[in-house]
């Protein structure tokens, strides 16, 4: 399977290590057909800003 490393949009990190990013590639078929579409977030950043945990490579065990 071929992998795609893609650099990270990190919008701003504050002192307590808090940071705001895209993780995402956008208008890009993936391993299941899905695609992001820009603005895909939009909703999530509005309702769930600074809610969200982040798993390392996926693994909910890494949060």
């Amino acid at each position: 399977m071929a992998t795609l490393e893609v650099p990270i949009e990190l919008k701003s990190v504050d002192d307590a290590g808090n940071f705001e990013a895209y993780a995402a590639v956008f208008n890009n078929v993936d391993l299941g057909d899905d695609v992001i579409l820009p603005g895909a977030f939009t909703r999530v950043k509005a309702t769930r800003a600074g809610k969200l945990k982040l798993a390392l490579y996926h693994d909910l065990t890494r949060l």
